[in-house]
């Protein structure tokens, strides 16, 4: 047997002995159509949790505005060269492209973690948009529009998508 067909066993094993596992705790497993894979769980009547997540419309729903951020990052973590090949420019605006995204995303988190437990957001949101107007200094076209925007105007015009 190959090595990886070795691993595939294993694999196999572990997922079986896991569901077992879970089952003899009281977990209610729910499988897909082959049995095979836990699609969603459950635990003593609590609601049911969904395992299988669609990303794009969880980013759509929680990151609106910024919901392109997960198909940049999914090409990007899986690119191998059809995404990022034959990548040139100054490294400037590679910063750009790779920071200004994940800023996008703190905006995001910030929104999120704070919103759940009641907290304001504006300090944080501007402590981050710093970060964002000293990164986009670094354009070639030193665009000042980009570096005298307010953290809710940068966000009104991200929202709009535009």
């Amino acid at each position: 047997m190959p090595n990886g067909a070795v691993k595939l066993v294993d694999v196999r094993t572990a997922m079986s002995q896991m569901h077992a596992l879970l089952d003899g705790e009281q977990f209610d497993l729910r499988f897909d159509k082959t049995g095979e894979f836990v699609t969603s769980i459950a635990y003593e009547g609590s609601a049911r949790a969904a395992l299988k997540i669609n990303i794009t419309d969880a980013a759509a729903a929680y990151m609106p505005g910024s919901e392109h951020m997960w198909s940049l990052g999914s090409g990007a973590t899986h690119s191998r060269n059809w995404f990022t090949g034959g990548l040139e420019g100054p490294n400037d605006l590679l910063y750009i492209m790779i920071v200004a995204p994940l800023l996008d995303f703190t905006d995001a988190v910030i929104d999120l973690t704070h919103g759940f437990v009641g907290l304001p957001t504006a300090d944080f949101h501007n402590r981050a948009h710093l970060r964002r107007t000293a990164l986009f200094q670094r354009r070639p076209d030193h665009g000042r529009s980009l570096m005298q925007a307010s953290y809710s105007d940068y966000a009104t015009v991200r929202e709009a998508g535009l």
